[in-house]
């Protein structure tokens, strides 16, 4: 083969390589900073499921309040807490598209025993508003609206427990990426090193070598020695001119015979 098209597979080996660690590279960074953008949103729904889990506690405190007290200043943390919860569970359930299968299971979950406790403390409060504090007392005490509280509460520590899995698994991700990019980042000089001194030898083996064989030959032809064969080697187009120099030295050999 001609020097030129080795040359030219070398540099487009070269390029080529290179492109596609480029591209890897690339593909690299925005799987890292999108497992980062999840990291994020992930650390932000865990902290509104914690304050959703604070807020019904709120919610219960506030109406148990309100049923032993029977003053409406008692239903303030009832009612902050509800307006906190219409918010957090809206924020959450616009952000659960982008939780996995488990965790929207568990917020759906929540919302679902969410809506039933909430419906059975209004009843409570409306209780004790129109029969007065014996009988929501004496409903209080049957704690008919307890187990649906203690299944609440089940359901927002899962739904923590599962929003703090995804953003561990999240951070993994992103560190498993990062360690990637780092590598590489190392990987590519390295390669385009090794690029280099491929085409040094090659360079130096395919031209360099027979053009210093090639003027030890002229040479001793400049000084009268025409006993001794032209062999240069190389690339094929270098070879050639070494196979002219020598059928040159061939036939001043015969000329000087005759």
């Amino acid at each position: 083969m001609n020097l030129r098209p080795r040359l030219l597979l070398i540099a487009a080996a070269m390029v080529l390589s290179l492109v596609a660690l480029g591209g890897l590279g690339a593909a690299l960074s925005a799987d890292r900073n999108g497992a980062a953008g999840s990291q994020r949103a992930l650390a932000a729904s865990t902290q509104q499921a914690l304050r959703l889990t604070s807020a019904y506690i709120d919610m219960e405190t506030g109406q148990r309040g309100f049923i032993i007290g029977g003053k409406e200043i008692f239903l303030e943390p009832y009612r902050r807490g509800e307006a906190e919860v219409i918010a957090l569970q809206a924020e959450l359930t616009r952000a659960a598209p982008t939780f996995d299968a488990r965790t929207r299971g568990a917020l759906h979950s929540t919302v679902s025993a969410g809506n039933t406790w909430r419906k059975e403390a209004a009843k409570e409060l409306e209780s004790r508003r129109s029969a007065g504090r014996a009988v929501a007392e004496a409903e209080l005490s049957t704690e008919v609206g307890k187990p649906q509280f203690d299944t609440l509460r089940t359901s927002l520590d899962r739904l923590s427990g599962r929003l703090f899995e995804a953003q561990r698994v999240a951070n993994q991700q992103r560190e498993h990426r990062a360690q990637q990019l780092t590598f590489l980042l190392f990987a590519i000089p390295i390669i385009a090193l090794f690029f280099a001194a491929f085409a040094a030898l090659a360079l130096n083996r395919w031209v360099a070598r027979p053009m210093d064989r090639m003027l030890v030959a002229v040479r001793n032809i400049a000084a009268g020695d025409l006993s001794s064969n032209v062999e240069i080697g190389g690339a094929s187009d270098v070879a050639e001119v070494g196979a002219s120099i020598d059928s040159m030295r061939a036939t001043m050999a015969d000329r000087l015979a005759e």
